[in-house]
C-alpha cells in the first residue's frame, strides 16, 4: 500500500515538474535546480504525503482497496492533472493577483475566490453531516475530537 502511494505521490511530484518544464506557468523554471534541491523536494513531499496518507487512513486496507478500485480512478487522474492546471490559470489576466493586492482585484478573481469559498464550505457541510449520519453519538464525538487535536 505504502508503495502504491509512494508511486502517486512521485506523480503528482513528475507532473508539477513537467509543467515547469513546460514553461507553465510562463515564469517557471527548471534551470538552476541542483541534485540536492531536488532531493530536498522530493524528501519533503514523501514525508508529509506519508504523514498525511497515515492521518487520513490510505494504509488502512478497506479504506486503500475503496480508494485505488478501478471505479474511482478518476480521482487518481484528478490528482495527477491538478498541478498543470494550477499552473495554467496564471496565465489568466483577471486571476494575476496576490493577497497583498486585494483592492485592485477584478471581477474574475472576486468570482473565483467566492466559488472557492463556497466549494469549502459545502465539502466541510458535507464532510459533517456525513459524520453525524454515519456514526453513533459517541463514535461522532471522538470522530470530531480527533479531527479538532489533529488541527491544534
Amino acid at each position: 500500500m505504502q508503495g502504491v502511494w509512494a508511486c502517486l505521490l512521485m506523480c503528482g511530484y513528475a507532473s508539477a515538474r513537467i509543467s515547469a518544464h513546460l514553461r507553465i506557468p510562463p515564469d517557471a523554471s527548471t534551470n538552476g535546480q541542483d541534485p540536492f534541491d531536488t532531493f530536498q523536494d522530493i524528501s519533503q513531499m514523501l514525508q508529509f504525503g506519508f504523514l498525511l496518507g497515515w492521518f487520513v487512513g490510505v494504509f488502512e486496507a478497506h479504506r486503500f482497496a475503496y480508494l485505488f478500485h478501478w471505479r474511482r480512478i478518476y480521482w487518481i487522474v484528478i490528482f495527477i492533472g491538478t498541478p498543470p492546471v494550477y499552473a495554467a490559470i496564471s496565465r489568466i489576466p483577471a486571476l494575476q493577483h496576490s493577497l497583498s493586492d486585494v483592492s485592485r482585484w477584478g471581477a474574475g478573481m472576486w468570482i473565483l475566490i467566492i466559488f472557492v469559498a463556497i466549494v469549502a464550505v459545502t465539502v466541510i457541510v458535507w464532510h459533517l453531516y456525513a459524520a453525524w449520519t454515519t456514526h453513533s453519538k459517541r463514535g461522532l464525538l471522538t470522530y470530531f475530537g480527533s479531527r479538532i487535536t489533529v488541527q491544534m
